[in-house]
């Protein structure tokens, strides 16, 4: 492994073991609890050290396109591809291949993407430079629209997961009321954004980022219960599994702008399930 695969399995592992809540336990039990984990990262890690470093040498897209091909995972995409000029997408969030499959399908070199402030993703040099880091202070949220705001006005590309956290994944939720969580207040602030630089809005729907077999396992419905979401993938690339076939369905926003901020708010939402429904 190399350093930076080194470093970022211990990263994984770390974040795992905080998503059990043990962020303060003793020293000695976090360490404990990190190995098993740490083995689950070692793929996870070179192939994402792999993926930085190809950022660089074959640009953005294409990059994402071979690392879901190292991980095992199809992609089909469908619908509008991304304009050219200022663009931005509003995408579901659920988890695994989702910011891969997007950087792939939308073919943006200049992809800007609204991203949780996590050490994992900023010990990753060249992918970190197409990361917007959305800090937990008010401050730091609002550079972070900042930024955005200024990548539309030069016309590039925006991508954002207006719900912030990790939804459900439509191949495995039957209800779809329940696929999109409420949205955070920066979304009102981005569409002004891209109003203000005259920049293309576009709804971007993703499924099936989770292996079915994988799901299935006992220590997956045990972590999942405690609200760890990345095991499923990890279990994914371990096991070799070649089940998952990532969807993507992108499409425009269409006149939701022009309504009223709490009428544009549910016309965008109901585009985006659709897209979903449609990926």
């Amino acid at each position: 492994m190399t350093p930076l695969s080194q470093r970022l399995a211990l990263l994984s592992a770390d974040e795992m073991v905080s998503a059990l809540g043990m962020r303060r336990a003793p020293r000695p039990l976090r360490r404990g609890l990190t190995v098993p984990f740490l083995a689950l990262s070692r793929r996870l890690s070179q192939v994402l050290s792999q993926l930085d470093d190809a950022v660089d040498r074959v640009g953005l897209p294409a990059a994402a396109r071979k690392a879901l091909e190292d991980f095992g995972v199809g992609l089909r995409v469908s619908g509008e591809p991304s304009p050219n000029g200022g663009c931005l997408v509003l995408a579901n969030h659920p988890g695994a291949y989702d910011a891969l499959a997007l950087m792939s399908a939308l073919g943006r070199e200049d992809l800007l993407i609204l991203a949780a402030d996590r050490a994992f993703l900023r010990a990753l040099p060249s992918l970190s430079r197409h990361l917007v880091f959305v800090g937990a202070s008010a401050t730091e949220r609002a550079l972070a629209l900042r930024r955005a705001a200024t990548c539309l006005r030069r016309g590039g590309a925006v991508l954002h997961f207006p719900a912030g956290k990790i939804e459900p994944d439509a191949d495995f939720e039957v209800n779809r009321s329940r696929l999109l969580e409420p949205w955070r207040p920066g979304v009102a602030a981005l569409l002004a954004a891209a109003e203000r630089s005259s920049a293309s809005v576009l709804v971007a729907g993703v499924r099936g980022v989770h292996s079915p077999r994988a799901k299935r396992f006992l220590l997956n419905r045990l972590a999942e219960r405690q609200g760890i979401t990345t095991l499923s993938p990890l279990l994914q690339i371990v096991g070799k599994l070649r089940d998952v076939v990532t969807r993507v369905h992108v499409g425009p926003a269409g006149d939701a702008r022009r309504c009223s901020k709490d009428a544009e708010h549910a016309a965008l939402r109901e585009r985006l399930r659709t897209a979903i429904a449609r990926a």
